[in-house]
C-alpha cells in the first residue's frame, strides 16, 4: 500500500486549477480589449497586465506579450510603460524558477524607474526582488530588499503596500524562528489592513499569527487566532487559510484534551461530505489517525489511515487525469526508459563480442584449408582481427562502464537520503498547512527531477543546463536544512555557459559534498562560493564552502553517512577516469581543507579541471 506521506505532494496544483480558471477568464476580457486598442500607451498597459495574468497560466505567453509591450513602449518612448513591462516579464521568469533572466528584467525595471524617479515603481521591484530571494533561500538579502521597499512605501505614502511590506518581512522572521518578531510585524499589518478595510488580508494575518503561536507551543493563543481567522473567512464569505477544523483539532490534541480535538476532527470529515471537499476528508481521517495513534487505539488508527490513504489514492487519480499524470507518471517512465536503455546496451555489446568470435573462427576454418603459401598472411589477418577485436572490446567494456557509471550518478542524485529529506520537508509543510512553501518547494523539486532525467540522457549538456539544475539543487537543500545557506556563482568573462558543454551532473556531487559534509553541522547560515573560468580549451571550476571542514564532519556525521562517505566524489573519481582513457585527457580534482590564521577548520575547497570537447 502506498503510504500517505510519499503520496501527498501532487496534492497541491489541484488548489490552483479555480484561480487558473478565473486567470483564463482574465485574460480573455483583455484579449478582447487589446483586439480594439490603438497604438498608444493603453495599449501598452493592456499588454503588461495579459503578461501578468499570464504568469500562472502559461508563462511562455507571458513573456511574449510583456515583450510585445517593452517593443510598443519604446517606440512610443513611454519609459514608465517600458518598466512595468520589464516588471511583469521578470515575474514570469520568476515562476519559470529561471532567476537569472528574472533578476535582469527587474534590474532593467528598477534602471528605469530610477531614472524617472518613480519611487513607487521602484518599491514594486524591490518587493519582487525580495520574494526572489526568499523563494531562492536567502533569507538575508530577501530581507534587505523588503525593508527597502517598506522605507519607500512610508515615504510615499502608500499604505497598501506597507502593510504587504511588513507582511512579508515577518513572513522572513518566522523563517528566521523568530517568532516574537513575525509577531510584531503581523500585528502591525494587521493595524494598517484594519485602518484600510482589507478584511480577507485581516482574516490571512491572524491565521499566520495562529501557526506562530502553534510553533510557539502556545496552543490557547493558537486556537484564538486560528478562530477569529475562521470567524472573519466566513463573515466575508471566503475559504479560511488552511483547515481550520484541522488546525484547532491538532492544536487540542498537542495540550491533551483530545473530546475538543476529536470533535474538530469530525467536523472536517463532516464538512468533507456536506461540501464534496476531498482535502476536508483527507485531513480529518488523517487527524483521527495521529489522535488515536497517540491513544494507543491501533485499530481505529489503522481503520482511519487506510480511508485517508484512499481518499488520497482518488485524489492522485484525478489530479493524474487532469494533468496527464504529471510528476509520477513521468518519473515511472523516464526510470523505466533508462533502464531499458542501459539492458539494451549490455545486450548488443555481448552480441557483438560473440559476432566478433563466432566470424574469428570462420576464419580460422577458411585459413586452415588454404594453401599453405598463404599461412603466413593468413596468420597475419588472425593477428590483425584478433587485435582489432581485442581493441573493440575495450572500447565496449569502457563505453558500458561510462553508461553504468552514469547510470549510479543518476541514481546518487535521487538516493533515498535526498528524496526523504525532500518529502519530509514537503510532510513538514503539509502538517502545519504552509501550502505556499509546500507549493514552491514542489514547483523546485519536480523541475529538479525532470531536468536530472533529461540531462543524463545525453553525455554532454550545456554549461547552463547543469547550472539550472545545480541551482533548483542547492535551493532544495537549503530549505531542507536547519540553518538556510547562501550561495553565488561566479562566472569568468571567458565562459560561454550557452556553448561550453560538460557531462550531466558533474559539478554537482562537489556541492553535495560541501553541504553534506560542512555545512550541514554549523550552527549559523552558511556559504557556497563557485567560481568557473576557460584556459587554453579547458573549464576550471572551484566549489568553496565556510563549513566545519572535513574533520569535524567525521566526528558528527551519523554512522550511515560514514559509511557513505561521500559517494558522488567517488563516482565523479571513476567518471574522469574513464574520460581520460577514451577521450586522452586530463581532467582531475583535488579538495583541499582550509583553515583560519589561528589553524580552526575553515571549511573545504573542491578543485576541478575539465577539458572542453574541441
Amino acid at each position: 500500500m502506498r503510504t500517505i506521506f510519499s503520496l501527498l505532494i501532487f496534492l497541491f496544483p489541484l488548489q490552483n486549477i479555480k484561480a487558473q480558471k478565473q486567470g483564463q477568464e482574465r485574460i480573455d476580457s483583455l484579449l478582447v480589449e487589446l483586439s480594439k486598442a490603438k497604438e498608444d500607451t493603453n495599449k501598452v498597459e493592456i499588454l503588461r497586465r495579459i503578461s501578468f495574468a499570464y504568469r500562472m497560466i502559461n508563462t511562455n505567453d507571458g513573456l511574449k506579450f510583456g515583450k510585445q509591450g517593452i517593443i510598443l513602449a519604446e517606440k512610443l518612448k513611454w519609459k514608465k510603460g517600458q518598466a512595468y513591462c520589464n516588471n511583469a516579464m521578470g515575474f514570469n521568469f520568476y515562476v519559470q524558477q529561471n532567476s537569472i533572466e528574472a533578476i535582469k528584467c527587474y534590474n532593467k525595471a528598477m534602471d528605469i524607474f530610477e531614472n524617472i524617479n518613480d519611487k513607487h515603481g521602484i518599491s514594486i521591484v524591490t518587493g519582487n526582488l525580495g520574494a526572489l530571494f526568499k523563494s531562492n533561500g536567502d533569507l538575508k538579502t530577501a530581507l534587505e530588499y523588503y525593508q527597502k521597499s517598506l522605507k519607500l512605501d512610508k515615504e510615499t505614502g502608500d499604505r497598501d503596500g506597507e502593510a504587504t511590506d511588513l507582511g512579508n518581512i515577518g513572513n522572513i522572521y518566522k523563517e528566521y524562528q523568530s517568532y516574537e518578531k513575525a509577531l510584531d510585524f503581523f500585528s502591525k499589518a494587521i493595524l494598517i489592513h484594519r485602518e484600510l478595510g482589507n478584511q480577507s488580508e485581516i482574516a490571512r494575518h491572524l491565521h499566520n499569527m495562529g501557526d506562530l503561536y502553534d510553533r510557539m507551543k502556545n496552543y490557547q493563543y493558537a486556537i484564538k487566532f486560528y478562530t477569529e481567522s475562521k470567524n472573519l473567512s466566513k463573515k466575508l464569505g471566503e475559504l479560511s487559510y488552511g483547515n481550520y477544523n484541522y488546525d484547532v483539532g491538532h492544536a487540542y490534541m498537542l495540550i491533551q484534551r483530545y473530546f475538543q480535538a476529536q470533535r474538530y476532527f469530525q467536523a472536517s470529515i463532516n464538512q468533507g461530505f456536506e461540501k464534496n471537499d476531498s482535502s476536508a476528508l483527507l485531513d480529518g481521517y488523517y487527524g483521527l489517525y495521529q489522535l488515536n495513534k497517540l491513544l494507543g487505539n491501533s485499530k481505529k488508527a489503522l481503520e482511519n489511515f487506510e480511508k485517508a490513504d484512499t481518499i488520497n489514492d482518488s485524489l492522485i487519480y484525478r489530479y493524474q487525469i487532469q494533468h496527464n499524470g504529471q510528476l509520477e507518471i513521468i518519473y515511472n517512465q523516464e526510470k523505466e526508459n533508462l533502464l531499458m536503455q542501459a539492458e539494451q546496451s549490455k545486450k548488443d555489446a555481448i552480441k557483438n563480442e560473440e559476432i566478433q568470435k563466432q566470424k574469428l573462427i570462420r576464419n580460422f576454418i577458411a585459413g586452415a584449408a588454404s594453401l599453405i603459401i598463404l599461412s603466413s598472411l593468413l596468420i597475419f589477418l588472425l593477428f590483425k582481427r584478433k587485435h582489432d577485436a581485442e581493441q573493440k572490446h575495450r572500447e565496449t567494456f569502457l563505453s558500458l562502464q561510462v553508461s553504468e557509471t552514469e547510470m549510479k550518478a543518476l541514481r546518487s542524485q535521487m538516493n533515498p537520503h535526498f528524496i526523504f529529506n525532500a518529502l519530509q520537508s514537503i510532510q513538514t509543510f503539509l502538517l502545519t498547512h504552509k501550502s505556499e512553501e509546500a507549493n514552491a518547494y514542489l514547483l523546485k523539486f519536480s523541475k529538479l527531477m525532470r531536468l536530472v532525467l533529461e540531462n543524463s540522457q545525453h553525455s554532454e549538456v550545456s554549461l547552463k543546463e547543469d547550472m539550472q539544475a545545480l541551482e533548483l539543487y542547492m535551493q532544495l537543500e537549503s530549505i531542507r536544512l536547519q540553518h538556510p545557506f547562501t550561495y553565488q556563482f561566479h562566472i569568468d568573462g571567458s565562459v560561454d555557459i550557452e556553448n561550453d558543454n560538460i557531462p550531466p551532473l558533474i559539478l554537482q556531487p562537489l556541492v553535495e559534498n560541501a553541504i553534506w559534509h560542512g555545512l550541514q553541522y554549523k550552527t549559523e547560515p552558511g556559504h557556497i562560493n563557485i567560481y568557473i573560468s576557460k584556459k587554453d580549451n579547458a573549464l576550471y571550476t572551484t566549489v568553496e564552502d565556510n563549513g566545519v571542514g572535513r574533520d569535524m564532519s567525521k566526528l558528527a556525521a551519523q554512522p550511515m553517512l560514514l559509511k557513505k562517505e561521500s559517494l558522488g566524489m567517488k563516482l565523479t573519481e571513476e567518471r574522469l577516469k574513464i574520460l581520460n582513457e577514451l577521450k586522452k585527457v586530463k581532467a582531475q580534482f583535488s579538495i583541499t581543507d582550509l583553515f583560519t590564521n589561528d589553524k580552526k577548520a575553515a571549511g573545504t575547497k573542491v578543485e576541478l579541471s575539465l577539458p572542453l570537447a574541441s
